[in-house]
């Protein structure tokens, strides 16, 4: 037997629980997000992770935007590079490679793909580093 949820129900939950976008500890004191979530039970399907992940895509390629005025000068190939590396180091993270950034913005893909593995980054996680650094060494303009 199916259970028909009504928008009164859902309504009425909506109100007595609130919303929170961010992690908040509930009266219990247990990390707790959107309408009641609790973090420790909380299950997520693979179709509400690929919206989630759309939309932090937008707002970090805005972010992105706004703090490297020359981005969107880059071959699309360096852009997908520069936006997988701010979504796994943070903008600030990525902004600290200073001779990378050089190098790209200079297009010297071949120096910038070096000097992306002259780091802590590359002995953190080797294989992904090492594919973007490939990545940025096949751009041809």
């Amino acid at each position: 037997m199916s259970f028909e949820v009504k928008e009164s129900l859902v309504d009425t939950i909506k109100e007595h629980e609130g919303y929170r976008k961010a992690v908040y500890m509930d009266t219990l004191g247990k990390p707790t997000i959107g309408y009641g979530f609790l973090i420790e039970a909380l299950e997520l399907e693979e179709d509400i992770c690929d919206l989630i992940l759309m939309r932090k895509l937008e707002k970090l390629v805005n972010t992105i935007r706004f703090k490297f005025n020359w981005f969107d000068d880059m071959p699309d190939k360096a852009q997908d590079v520069i936006i997988n590396m701010c979504y796994q180091l943070g903008v600030n993270g990525f902004a600290r490679f200073s001779k990378t950034i050089q190098y790209f913005k200079n297009r010297e893909w071949n120096l910038g793909s070096k000097e992306m593995l002259r780091s802590k980054w590359y002995m953190q996680t080797p294989n992904r580093a090492k594919e973007l650094s490939d990545t940025i060494k096949s751009i041809e303009e």
